[in-house]
């Protein structure tokens, strides 16, 4: 599996109980698990496209690329073609499931690289790790820089990954 051109900027949030005291760190619990739900659903659309791709399915990419984007697909495909598209897609997204039961992700080696106090905001970097149940002797360890902020009622954590190489 090769994910050294991934490229990922999400934004997601999660509302916690308490407060932080005015500090977040990039090894804060809530922050790497909202890092998780970003990177692991991207990998995985990656990782079905690079199957399709793999298949050599031209057509099957071009309508996945479509789905996507949720552009309307009918114009160009019609029948059983887009039956058969369909039934790629599901195979292939079929396939990442499987790979991904059991997988287990870790930030490791991470560093803070920005800390902005009045802002109550850091930027991280360091290896995000996943490990797969089908292969649990070759983990795949890739680059990964995140920004996490709180809200200004330190109720809330913003998290935006903005690369993995």
């Amino acid at each position: 599996m090769n994910f050294k051109h991934l490229l990922i900027v999400g934004l997601t949030i999660i509302t916690l109980s308490g407060c932080f005291n005015e500090e977040i760190t990039c090894t804060d619990e809530s922050v790497k698990k909202l890092v998780e739900e970003i990177v692991i659903p991207e990998i995985k659309e990656s990782l079905k496209l690079e199957r399709i791709k793999k298949e050599n399915l031209g057509h099957a990419m071009l309508y996945a690329t479509y789905k996507r984007a949720n552009m309307d697909i009918g114009t160009f495909m019609k029948g059983d073609k887009l039956a058969a598209y369909q039934q790629t897609l599901n195979t292939a997204q079929n396939d990442v499931n499987e790979i991904f039961e059991g997988y287990k992700f870790t930030l490791i080696n991470m560093r803070t690289t920005n800390k902005d106090k009045e802002l109550h905001k850091v930027s991280c970097s360091g290896t995000a790790q996943l490990t797969f149940a089908i292969y649990p002797e070759d983990p795949v360890d890739t680059g990964i820089s995140y920004n996490a902020q709180l809200s200004d009622d330190m109720e809330n954590v913003y998290v935006e990954v903005t690369e993995m190489e």
